[in-house]
């Protein structure tokens, strides 16, 4: 018999809190309790104790809205079969639940979920599934599906459908974390109730790989949105140093219902889960309008809903700019409900619609999606600086200038013995540590972590470098004899060259532009302990299947 994840969540809980002794109890129980646990699964009972005290001490964060995790489950949302769907057909329709992962690759993850049709009050579907890090071979996502085929099920009916996944699994460090999401919605004889969603930002206006943001510092060519610090409220901390901000992003775009549901206004009071900016290493920032203020960011003419969310995300908590870093990638995702009439005995329902960043749109178009209540975007892109202020520059004429001293309209020397104008120059984000990078010879240099760096096998961002590895110079080159985090707390500095190398402190390093391009190593692997703590894990894992 299969033990259910499920019934460890308190009615509407999306998250267990292992500060609070019930739940973190229940959830040992679940795996036997805590003396057999202890006696068979030392180390998963040691990583269950730290998680226990981290969370207490970790309260304060989760109330901010900075989550120190690697790990999301996103909302269960409806998948249409594209081929078969047209407005007279009875559409293939499946329920879909994602869980997004960053960084290391979790230590064995167990996921369970159940689908029940509720106007019946029968269970359609159920699965449990263990995962291993093999599974993961660096894609960050694990899907399950369940309803494969609802047409053949209810075919010309209308069903009330409802469906609910949790997983659970340990980081790399340790700690554990368990989530759990639900969905209700009315499926139509299969067919999905919006007939066409589309995105008008954030837009990607150039390769659709990612949507380009610069905060702080003039647009360039290959900006999709520049947001000035009074856009994006920047403002120093109460304690005068740093500054924090809210993020500044356009929500906009507009869904078509079919002819059969007449849209009402935003379901308030629908279980809607918070829209979220999942960032790829410094966890989760929420959007903190409440769902009453959402409803006033929607417009019903006719069928056509059209939206737009008010941009400046940080209108309760401030985000303390260090969480960007200098070059963050970020995953929005936005659920929702839409009330609507379906007329006759059906009255009203919600419809779910979701906005989801993923790293390519699996079969379907970014921006649009036709019969399908989700639409997808690429992942986002915020850029603020490069170089510690300390860093000297190489000038053209071959003398040295303090880069914050730099100005537009000047020229620098590039690596190759040539020069380049200076597009632009700003001073702006905050960086708590940078990486301290020094040669075998002497260099040095003081550079945020997503910097690029020239090294002879080619360009690799500053956190990615390695003892050993020779970094290119302006007269030649050089193993790195020490690198390693350095307390900083102050503004960084950016420079644009239009994708150029310039040379900083003697290295040859590149500007903002290429800054957006480098490419990164891969992450690293699970540890002895980790790869222990897997093992107990699955085992524990196997004996809920």
């Amino acid at each position: 018999m299969v033990k259910s994840l499920l019934s460890v969540f308190r009615p509407g809980q999306t998250e267990l809190d292992f500060s609070d002794f019930e739940q973190a109890q229940a959830y040992i129980d679940l795996f036997g309790g805590e003396e057999y646990v202890r006696s068979k699964y030392p180390l998963f009972y040691r990583a269950w104790q730290q998680t226990q005290k981290s969370a207490s001490e970790q309260l304060n964060d989760t109330k901010s809205g900075i989550q120190t995790y690697g790990g999301s489950l996103d909302m269960i949302h409806t998948v249409t079969d594209q081929k078969t769907c047209s407005d007279n057909d009875s559409v293939s329709t499946r329920l879909v639940s994602d869980a997004r992962f960053t960084g290391v690759p979790p230590v064995s993850v167990f996921m369970q979920g159940e689908m029940s049709d509720e106007t019946e009050h029968t269970l359609i579907d159920a699965f449990s599934t263990l995962y291993t890090p093999e599974d993961f071979d660096g894609n960050d996502f694990l899907t399950k599906t369940f309803g494969d085929d609802l047409k053949n099920v209810y075919a010309d009916k209308t069903k009330m459908i409802h469906a609910q996944t949790a997983f659970s699994y340990s980081d790399n460090n340790g700690m554990l974390r368990a989530e759990r999401c639900e969905q209700k919605t009315t499926l139509l004889g299969g067919s999905e109730m919006i007939k066409e969603m589309a995105i008008t930002d954030p837009k990607s206006s150039k390769n659709n790989r990612q949507i380009n943001y610069v905060y702080g510092r003039p647009a360039d060519a290959n900006t999709d949105y520049s947001v000035t610090d009074e856009e994006a409220h920047v403002e120093r901390n109460h304690d005068g140093t740093g500054k924090s901000t809210g993020i500044y992003m356009k929500i906009n775009g507009e869904f078509t219902t079919i002819d059969t549901a007449t849209p009402i206004k935003y379901a308030v009071d629908a279980q809607s889960y918070k829209t979220q900016l999942q960032f790829a290493n410094e966890g989760v920032v929420y959007y903190d309008h409440d769902s009453s203020e959402i409803a006033k960011f929607f417009k019903v003419s006719g069928k056509k809903v059209e939206f737009s969310y008010a941009p400046f995300w940080g209108a309760g908590e401030r985000i303390d700019c260090r969480k960007f870093g200098t070059n963050t990638t970020l995953y929005l995702h936005l659920q929702g409900y839409f009330k609507c009439d379906l007329g006759g005995k059906l009255g009203e329902c919600n419809i779910p619609f979701s906005i989801k960043s993923v790293d390519s749109p699996s079969g379907s178009e970014f921006y649009y999606s036709k019969n399908s209540s989700e639409v997808y975007i690429p992942p986002l892109h915020i850029l603020w600086g490069c170089f510690s202020k300390k860093c000297w520059v190489r000038m053209a004429d071959g003398s040295k200038k303090v880069i914050t001293e730099l100005v537009s309209g000047e020229t620098v020397k590039c690596e190759d013995g040539s020069s380049a104008e200076v597009i632009s120059v700003s001073v702006g984000g905050h960086e708590d540590k940078m990486v301290h990078i020094q040669t075998v010879d002497g260099h040095l240099i003081e550079v945020s972590d997503y910097h690029p760096v020239k090294t002879k096998d080619g360009t690799v961002a500053a956190l990615d470098l390695r003892p050993n590895d020779v970094v290119v110079l302006e007269d030649g080159e050089s193993p790195i004899l020490y690198i390693y985090l350095v307390d900083y707390d102050d503004e960084v500095c950016s420079v644009l060259l239009n994708g150029k190398f310039l040379i900083a402190n003697g290295f040859v390093t590149g500007d903002a532009e290429v800054q957006k391009n480098v490419q990164h190593r891969a992450a690293e692997t699970l540890g002895s302990e980790a790869l222990a703590l897997s093992k107990e894990m699955e085992d524990a894992f196997k004996e809920l299947l």
